[in-house]
């Protein structure tokens, strides 16, 4: 089967994370299949990232959108200001922290090619953070009903187990 090509933006949102931010743009330009766009909204209090992260797109196939403004008020907007610079077919949208297995972009991709129907999903967290029992215990008891959410907890019973992705109900 010929795999046809789907576009895809990412769309990371930012404030005052300018280590992590560098290390999740580096682990996008390191993906076997590159986004046609990255839109980077920045609410920090400095652009001390924009230079540097220019540099890395200079000779990228991947367009950079770079946006600087501390008037973007929070993730929802900084996500909707990231969504109309993107003009592709698939929008991703990823946390100014995360690392990027290298193929997460190219499985993406294959999730809405082979389930067209599909009309989001999200990836697997490989690296989850360290909680203690009484957090655990104390999620699972507020978040049920409409703040009830099937994606959470699930990494850690596929850690090692392939690339899967999980169906999304809600964006």
């Amino acid at each position: 089967m010929t795999k046809k090509h789907i576009s895809i933006s990412a769309v990371i949102p930012t404030k005052n994370r300018h280590f992590d931010l560098l290390k999740a743009v580096n682990s996008v330009i390191n993906q076997t299949i590159l986004p046609s766009t990255l839109v980077i909204v920045d609410q920090s209090n400095s652009n001390d990232s924009q230079l540097i992260i220019e540099e890395k797109f200079k000779n990228s196939k991947t367009h950079l959108i770079y946006i600087y403004d501390k008037n973007v008020s929070g993730l929802v907007d900084a996500k909707r200001v990231g969504v109309n610079h993107s003009n592709t077919d698939i929008v991703v949208f990823l946390e100014d922290d995360v690392i990027l297995e290298p193929d997460f972009i190219d499985q993406i991709e294959l999730g809405f090619i082979n389930q067209p129907e599909m009309i989001g999903c999200c990836g697997i967290i490989t690296n989850p953070p360290k909680q203690t029992a009484l957090y655990e215990l104390l999620f699972k008891i507020f978040h049920r009903g409409i703040f009830m959410d099937k994606r959470v907890g699930l990494y850690g019973r596929f850690i090692g187990r392939g690339n899967k992705l999980i169906l999304s109900e809600m964006l």
